[in-house]
């Protein structure tokens, strides 16, 4: 197999957060506040690239699961399949995974920032539309935030709901079980019966009420115990109300904290229990660690308005405020 290849573009906020991108998968490489890891960073270049745990990649066309047959105006469609009659993450497991994006730098007096384009074309992975993305990193000049931007166009109905995938892991730590996560959501996604496919919205059971931070490894172990099915929190959460503000999420230990800003109506929150084994450059210990990184992944809640109409123009917006305590 052909080794992968992309281009990496560093930005750095002069007050201690550094980002490293890749233009394969728009993806996050690395992202360091004063020389410190703030998410998983895998050691070998060829794993990340190909990785089909997403580590810091913009997914393509649609985050999360879907059906992989239906229709828009009449016209019908058939996405590429995870597994029967889902697609899941707009079909990342067909070949190639990622798209490598063109990418262009900007600096003002208020941020640094690269921006990721790419035309994904018609059909591709069965979604329908020659869509046009634009994906731009700003780091700013004057607190450590990381924001993310998105803006899309189609020529046709299409579906899209586009997100990242970067996975959260403070330093020094090899899990998350002590962190404290809180989500401003009083409503989640039911998924289908022996499935992860959302169908349905209700009430948060106590074991998914984030709305008072909680400790994170005392809720797994009460995910676990309630659904052991699925053994994990992998679920999305639906905002109850979305203000630029405040933050609808929050993630912190004792050390550091991060919260979320988000125009998006929902959330996907994932913590790796994956149990793949890769070496990370944050710890060796972490090589094959059970609960060692949460994914936060605003995105447009699958039940809702997720079709982008011919010619309109797609915008949303993530931000990562960093504080080390």
């Amino acid at each position: 197999m052909a080794a992968l290849e992309s281009k990496y573009i560093k930005l750095d906020n002069h007050k201690g957060l550094v980002g490293v991108f890749s233009t394969l998968g728009a993806g996050v490489r690395s992202l360091t506040l004063n020389g410190k890891p703030l998410i998983l960073e895998m050691k070998e270049e060829q794993k990340y690239l190909g990785s089909p745990q997403l580590f810091g990649k913009t997914v393509n066309r649609y985050i999360g699961r879907i059906p992989s047959k239906g229709e828009i105006n009449g016209v019908p469609y058939q996405l590429e399949e995870f597994e029967k009659g889902i697609c899941l993450h707009g079909g990342y497991f067909s070949s190639p995974i990622f798209r490598n994006y063109e990418a262009t730098l900007k600096e003002t007096d208020e941020n640094v920032s690269v921006t990721f384009s790419y035309l994904s074309k018609d059909n591709d992975n069965g979604f329908p539309g020659n869509l046009t993305v634009k994906v731009t990193y700003l780091l700013s000049k004057d607190l450590n935030i990381l924001t993310i931007k998105y803006e899309a166009i189609s020529d046709k109905d299409t579906i899209l709901s586009l997100s990242n995938h970067t996975y959260w892991n403070f330093p020094e730590t090899l899990d998350v079980n002590d962190y404290y996560l809180k989500i401003n959501a009083s409503k989640y996604g039911i998924f289908k019966d022996e499935s992860k496919l959302i169908v349905d919205k209700a009430d948060v059971p106590a074991y998914l009420d984030f709305r008072k931070a909680c400790k994170l490894g005392s809720k797994l172990d009460e995910i676990s115990k309630n659904v052991p099915e699925i053994n994990n929190l992998d679920h999305a959460f639906l905002f109850d109300g979305v203000s630029d503000a405040l933050p609808q999420v929050t993630l912190a230990n004792d050390k550091y904290r991060v919260d979320c800003y988000t125009d998006f109506d929902a959330v996907n929150v994932y913590v790796d229990n994956s149990l793949a084994e890769v070496e990370m450059v944050n710890s060796p210990l972490l090589t094959k660690q059970n609960r060692r990184g949460v994914a936060i992944e605003p995105q447009q809640f699958v039940l809702d308005h997720f079709i982008l109409k011919a010619n309109e123009v797609l915008t949303h917006f993530i931000s990562y405020k960093i504080t080390e305590k």
